[in-house]
């Protein structure tokens, strides 16, 4: 499995799905989610969402600023 990259040293290639966190420190425990990185941003996108002025999916830029990313694994085999 990869190791966290800080986003400082560098960032996502776009369109890449990726785990990204936001690391506090100090025993808090960090905020993770499964995010697509387009435009330079960090979002999260699923057909799950909704939104009640979109009819179908949803893309949603996430507020939190993650300071470290991971590739997604490869999904499990049947």
């Amino acid at each position: 499995m990869s190791e966290w990259i800080s986003v400082e040293d560098r960032l996502p290639e776009q369109f890449e799905y990726v785990v990204a966190a936001r690391m506090y420190g100090h025993g808090i425990d960090p905020d993770m989610y499964v995010s697509m990185f387009v435009s330079d941003r960090f979002t999260v996108c699923d057909d799950a969402l909704d939104a009640s002025n979109y009819d179908g999916g949803a893309c949603i830029t996430s507020k939190i600023e993650p300071t470290h990313w991971i590739p997604l694994p490869e999904p499990p085999k049947e």
